[in-house]
């Protein structure tokens, strides 16, 4: 019996809700210059967890403003498969600058705070309801990326972490990445062939400033457990 409570009570732990706020599922549609969204893991101090969670709105306002994503990583195609090597990729930004938001709404669903803010404010009245991805039909952009004549667009993808803030990160910190190398990348191939096989080593170098790039949209797939983020930068 007690085997079985302990299952239970990890299996519950472990199921992310389907609610959002709107504004966090659907960004890019608030009528505001320019959003950011910080969140952190919820705390018995709500208010200080919410303090927290603007600060981080302000860091990520800072790195979306400026960050130069520089380094290689680089892959080995056989005829099994393509292997991949490695990476020294980092990323660069201003941490001693100090952006002062103006918090529009704090919301706490399913152990995270998440906080809208806005360098100017907004009235986002409009997108303060909660949407319930269950049972909709995901996005088309999570299969075939937007295209238009005035911006680049990119995604990242993250696997069902234990936390669920460490998997919105890891999807943004990817879908940066993939911008980067919509912008810019240079490849490298390397080529050796025998009577009985291929191999190809690939190297791929990125130096590129990302300058004002935007969270559009956010998803998550209860059914595969995945976590997606849509960034756009306007194009030069």
């Amino acid at each position: 019996m007690k085997t079985c409570v302990l299952t239970c009570l990890f299996s519950v732990s472990l199921c992310f809700s389907q609610d959002y706020p709107l504004w966090f599922i659907r960004q890019g549609d608030l009528p505001c210059a320019k959003t950011v969204v910080g969140y952190v893991h919820a705390s018995s101090y709500r208010d200080s967890a919410a303090a927290y969670a603007l600060r981080q709105a302000e860091t990520t306002y800072q790195r979306q403003a400026l960050m130069k994503i520089s380094g290689s990583q680089s892959f080995w195609a056989t005829e099994a498969g393509t292997f991949w090597m490695g990476s020294d990729v980092k990323e660069e930004y201003d941490t001693a600058a100090h952006a002062a938001l103006v918090p529009i709404d704090t919301v706490t669903v399913h152990g995270l705070v998440l906080v809208l803010a806005s360098p100017t404010g907004c009235d986002a009245a409009q997108a303060r309801g909660v949407i319930s991805l269950k049972g909709r039909t995901a996005p088309g952009w999570t299969e075939t990326l937007p295209r238009d004549a005035m911006n680049h667009y990119a995604v990242g993808v993250a696997p069902e972490y234990f936390y669920e803030k460490s998997s919105w990160d890891e999807a943004e910190r990817l879908a940066r990445r993939n911008l980067a190398r919509t912008v810019c990348s240079t490849m490298k191939s390397l080529q050796k062939a025998s009577l009985t096989e291929a191999q190809d080593i690939r190297y791929e170098e990125l130096s590129v400033l990302l300058q004002d790039y935007h969270v559009r949209e956010r998803w998550f797939d209860a059914g595969k457990k995945l976590f997606y983020v849509l960034v756009s930068m306007q194009r030069d």
